[in-house]
């Protein structure tokens, strides 16, 4: 009964979206572009979407007990739920997703430090959890069972309060064609020497190129491929190449 009543809640938020532009869900003065405006749509049609979530999302009072989120991997739930690519926790402000490049807050209590820390050590090892207090910083990728692959980001902030954020890693590789590259890519991989540099800002897509490249090395060569990275993102599959995934800090000491 409280899930369909909170999904209904959901759809009639949405539908009051739709003809005001304005919502707790959204930053004030959000304009309403297209991709705005679709993004509304595609709330109003989540009613058979958000019961398969499982009470993953907003709606689910579960992830709300005594006034605090309590678990971690609701949370981040939601950002394969709305299609988000990264979850950010941080102190005085309620969980916030990024949707096309725009942090939208969800509508959940504000957070406070001691909450955020009882989540995000939950995911840490003894190990990291020394190294993050050592550090006062920790970046790890961590697969999170029935939920997905995220890389994370623990830091601290003004006063010591513990912040994160989640960036979702596609557990899919996907091939150089889907993602429209240049012809040019797949005759750099078969270069047998030199120094390819891939660059861009935060979240242009550097590590989903780089393993755009690696896969089309996997399904037409017979090679030996060594990762080293901070953390491990994509894992591959063998395929005709043989893969070796190296995390620094834990299987080697530096690049």
């Amino acid at each position: 009964r409280g899930k369909k009543a909170a999904i209904t809640r959901n759809i009639n938020k949405a539908k009051k979206i739709r003809k005001s532009y304005k919502t707790t869900l959204f930053p004030d003065g959000y304009k309403t572009d297209k991709k705005y405006i679709s993004l509304v749509s595609n709330i109003c049609k989540q009613k058979e979407r958000l019961v398969k979530c499982k009470r993953s999302g907003i709606e689910s009072i579960e992830t709300v007990v005594g006034g605090h989120i309590a678990d971690i991997s609701k949370l981040l739930k939601n950002v394969l739920a709305y299609k988000a690519s990264d979850l950010h926790l941080v102190s005085r402000s309620e969980p916030q997703i990024r949707i096309d490049g725009k942090l939208i807050a969800l509508d959940l209590p504000k957070l406070n430090g001691k909450i955020i820390e009882q989540m995000c050590y939950s995911l840490l090892t003894e190990k990291q959890k020394k190294l993050f207090e050592e550090e006062k910083e920790i970046d790890f990728a961590i697969m999170i069972p029935n939920v997905g692959r995220f890389r994370a980001n623990y830091y601290h902030t003004l006063g010591g309060e513990l912040a994160a954020a989640f960036r979702i890693i596609p557990t899919k590789i996907p091939s150089l064609d889907e993602l429209n590259s240049p012809p040019i890519y797949k005759e750099l991989v078969k270069k047998e020497k030199g120094l390819i540099l891939v660059t861009g800002p935060t979240g242009s897509g550097k590590s989903t190129t780089l393993s755009a490249m690696l896969n089309e090395i996997n399904q037409t060569e017979h090679k030996h491929i060594i990762t080293i990275e901070d953390p491990v993102e994509f894992v591959h599959e063998n395929k005709k190449s043989l893969f070796s995934h190296r995390n620094v800090g834990e299987d080697t000491k530096s690049f």
